[in-house]
């Protein structure tokens, strides 16, 4: 079973549910990229419903508590605690009667309301409901994405967009619509080719240029409102078409059109 900020399904699902994972073993990193990865895993509409412990913080360093008998007996010590993170460090200990034990390392990070909600957000639900759990101090989010937004037909609408006789102009060129941008590289969209302004005589037999526009950044950042995202999406595959041209990022920002 892959960590959390490594989820990669098969399929998408129409609903997920999460409880007692998040800030467990991982960084603060790590448990915003989860976020993402659970929206990413969800249909169109689909719905995750996380858990959250947010009783007050109040920990503190301390050595090894009692045994919890049993068969297997666990004892926990908290080793550190990062009140600025809300993390504590520990070390949990299992052991037999007969004398086996083992030793693990365990990191907790306890998120609350102010911050988890924007995180959701940037993550790119649409929808977020909080409400009570089964005690005082859990909380519940129930987090929906949006109904569904269908960018290759954004991307025909901003190409209806272009004049006739720029359209025509466009040549041995494809535009995709593409779930992620290369690895650590933050885009929204991506030309890959050689420029009409670039082509010389010889320009012959060679692969068509790509333009490449990333959905999941794009939904994410802009999922929540509709209109914008069909917006953003336009201003992108415009952007794109623009490089295709040979017109650059530089140019773009004097013409105020980046």
């Amino acid at each position: 079973m892959s960590p959390l900020h490594e989820l990669d399904p098969p399929r998408r699902y129409a609903s997920i549910v999460c409880s007692g994972v998040l800030g467990l073993g991982s960084t603060r990193e790590q448990d915003v990229r989860a976020l993402t990865r659970l929206h990413d895993a969800l249909r169109p509409g689909g719905t995750l419903v996380l858990d959250n412990d947010e009783q007050p913080f109040d920990w503190h360093v301390r050595g090894w508590n009692e045994p919890s008998g049993g068969e297997i007996s666990l004892r926990s010590r908290v080793d550190a605690v990062d009140e600025a993170d809300r993390c504590v460090h520990m070390t949990i200990r299992a052991e037999a009667r007969d004398g086996r034990r083992e030793e693990h390392a365990l990191t907790m990070r306890f998120w609350r309301r102010e911050e988890l909600v924007p995180l959701l957000h940037g993550a790119g639900f649409a929808q977020i409901d909080v409400r009570q759990g089964v005690d005082e101090h859990t909380l519940v989010y129930v987090a929906r994405t949006g109904h569904g937004f269908d960018f290759e037909q954004a991307v025909d609408q901003a190409l209806d967009t272009l004049p006739p006789d720029l359209r025509r102009a466009m040549t041995n060129v494809s535009i995709v619509v593409e779930r992620e941008p290369p690895q650590g590289m933050p885009l929204l969209g991506l030309y890959h080719g050689i420029p009409l302004t670039e082509r010389t005589g010889s320009y012959s037999g060679v692969l068509p240029d790509r333009i490449s526009i990333y959905s999941g950044p794009l939904e994410r950042t802009w999922g929540h409102d509709r209109a914008l995202l069909e917006q953003q999406t336009r201003r992108v595959v415009l952007h794109e078409i623009a490089h295709h041209f040979g017109i650059s990022d530089e140019r773009l920002h004097e013409l105020d059109r980046y």
